[in-house]
């Protein structure tokens, strides 16, 4: 009876967040001179290659009219797409010189597939971890909305990335790790754990940028970026990436291993703080082992085109562009992420041993 009341709350509660998620999904955006709607083609017109167009947003909702195609907005692709008969698309509206009505097709409209999948992730979350599932996804929005309200735009102001980093860090891992794992001891140590091991990740960022001079300003994007805001510290900016992609990681590393130093010690209250910490890290070694492989793979899979494009395009020795800093910034921080993860597991488990142990 039990279960079914808990089956019953997670379909409840999954089907009024689909409510929610779809009812705050934009279908209208206006920037500037420049307002952008949810559109879908209904007719391809072959003469002069433009479309016909059912707005599905904005005030001209419902309304049909023609659409010429234009540039994407992320992607330098010369050849735009065939957009089809069915295609759901975003559109540009502005006015010309005579004030006639300019649409224009930018992008597929991809928000609704996006969220679609964000609510099969939270229903697997929810079905195979319960609400500790839901929590953690729950901690997981609440990150992306500190980092794309907060940490973004203090580092664009020309706010310390350092200063900005570090209040970022504390206002996720916060309350993120409470949500995810409860509020107790074993999560407080965890916490704790993973606050000293970024102090010493904060301290081994700026000795390696630092020894291989990195400037933060590597490739175009960085580049264009300093140009249009001379006042942002790309440098801070590059440590910044550093930290905010450790943070995650560290979380389930720490809480990780508290949890086994924990389960140890009520399996077997007799054991010491140093049997404790001796068990514990031997644990943790597997941990590393693991985390490490994943941790490079992943740098490497994010950066896999940039990878081959200077392994075949630049004309240059691989010792060449093993030391350019575009190349050394992926290496620094696979060295930072598998430094501080390993130092995670000692530093976590001399603190679980301590405060986590069960008295006889």
């Amino acid at each position: 009876m039990v279960m079914n009341k808990r089956w019953l709350a997670g379909i409840l509660g999954i089907v009024l967040l689909v409510v929610i998620v779809f009812n705050i999904i934009p279908t209208s955006i206006a920037r500037e001179n420049v307002s952008y709607y949810k559109a879908q083609v209904i007719n391809v017109n072959t003469e002069d290659n433009s479309r016909t167009i059912y707005l599905l947003g904005g005030p001209d909702k419902g309304k049909e009219v023609s659409a010429n195609i234009g540039a994407k907005i992320s992607s330098l692709d010369m050849t735009p797409p065939d957009y089809h008969t069915g295609s759901v698309v975003f559109v540009s509206h502005n006015l010309t010189e005579t004030g006639t009505d300019n649409y224009s097709i930018i992008d597929y409209y991809r928000l609704s597939a996006g969220a679609w999948m964000f609510l099969f992730v939270i229903a697997l979350a929810v079905i195979f971890a319960g609400w500790r599932g839901f929590g953690a996804l729950a901690g997981l929005i609440f990150s992306i909305i500190v980092i794309g309200k907060f940490l973004i735009p203090g580092v664009a102001n020309g706010n310390s990335p350092y200063l900005i980093a570090g209040v970022s860090i504390m206002i996720i891992s916060l309350p993120g790790i409470y949500i995810a794992h409860g509020i107790n001891r074993k999560t407080s140590v965890a916490l704790i754990s993973t606050y000293i091991t970024l102090l010493v990740a904060i301290g081994f960022s700026i000795t390696a940028t630092s020894l291989l001079k990195l400037s933060g300003v590597a490739n175009e994007d960085a580049w264009l970026l300093s140009q249009l805001k001379p006042e942002i510290n790309m440098h801070g900016v590059l440590l910044c990436g550093l930290l905010i992609s450790l943070v995650g990681i560290l979380d389930d590393v720490t809480v990780g291993q508290a949890s086994v130093i924990q389960e140890l010690s009520i399996a077997n209250s007799k054991l010491n703080t140093k049997e404790l910490y001796k068990r514990g890290l031997r644990v943790g070694r597997e941990h590393i082992a693991s985390l490490i492989n994943t941790l490079v793979l992943v740098y490497v899979g994010a950066s896999l085109l940039f990878i081959m494009y200077l392994t075949v395009v630049v004309p240059y020795p691989t010792i060449m562009v093993l030391n350019s800093e575009l190349m050394m910034e992926e290496i620094v921080r696979s060295l930072v992420g598998s430094a501080s993860l390993i130092l995670a597991v000692p530093i976590t488990s001399v603190l679980a041993a301590k405060y986590l142990r069960k008295r006889r």
